[in-house]
């Protein structure tokens, strides 16, 4: 069922799209239905789940974000660390601490910031020379993961 499977991979994409456009906007609580219903469509995509979980995160739902992001984890383990320091910033204790340095750890080898709708885990790895590149190119966000990680070791 080719054309079934691509049906739902143009729904997804066209939600995402809107809750995109909402998110530009300043209008989380118009993106979030969009991206939940994504979700539904699709359970399978972790660029989905990580979208959601950050637009809750980012219109105080902290429970159902961590969730959300949760199941990006899951679904995207190696790809994407923004949704680790997402998780590093909603959670406690270790499983915060866990987080935030497996986001570190992404960021410093180059991982995108958000997984894509097609990881595959079996990806081969960047060239050295494309990891310190890209790890020069994401100094802001190391610095800032950095800070964040040090502030949680610094309250446990």
């Amino acid at each position: 069922d080719a054309v079934r499977a691509e049906t739902k991979r143009l729904r997804v994409e066209r939600l995402l799209g809107s809750a995109e456009e909402a998110l530009l906007r300043d209008a989380p609580e118009e993106a979030i239905p969009l991206l939940r219903e994504a979700r539904e469509v699709d359970s399978g995509r972790a660029d989905v789940a990580e979208m959601l979980g950050e637009a809750l995160a980012e219109h105080d739902d902290p429970v159902e974000a961590a969730r959300a992001l949760q199941q990006a984890v899951r679904l995207s383990p190696e790809t994407g660390y923004a949704k680790y320091l997402y998780l590093g910033q909603l959670c406690c204790g270790e499983t915060a601490v866990l987080s935030m340095r497996k986001g570190i750890e992404l960021l410093r080898r180059g991982s995108p910031e958000r997984s894509g709708a097609g990881d595959d885990e079996d990806e081969e790895e960047e060239e050295d020379d494309d990891e310190e590149e890209d790890e020069e190119g994401n100094g802001p966000q190391l610095c800032s993961a950095l800070c964040g990680l040090a502030e949680l070791l610094m309250e446990g």
